[in-house]
């Protein structure tokens, strides 16, 4: 997504927060499940500030809380 790993780093906890997974930071990516990955990959998607982003896929996982973040987000 073009971030650098210094980004990363400094957005890292914010992304944890916001996907919800902070609990499983240390795993590796492979050990999640994909509907935990496609979280993971959307709460690293809002950190870029796109000026367009498609969700569908992310809207079908999590439960009613993540997903009322992800409208939120963009609303």
């Amino acid at each position: 997504m073009g971030m650098s790993d210094k980004e990363i780093d400094a957005k890292l906890e914010e992304i944890l927060e916001f996907s919800g997974l902070k609990q499983f930071q240390d795993a590796k990516l492979k050990n999640l499940s994909s509907g935990m990955q496609v979280r993971l990959a959307f709460a690293t998607a809002v950190q870029t500030d796109p000026e367009i982003l498609l969700m569908d896929e992310v809207l079908a996982v999590g439960d009613m809380e993540f997903q009322q973040k992800c409208f939120d987000s963009y609303h």
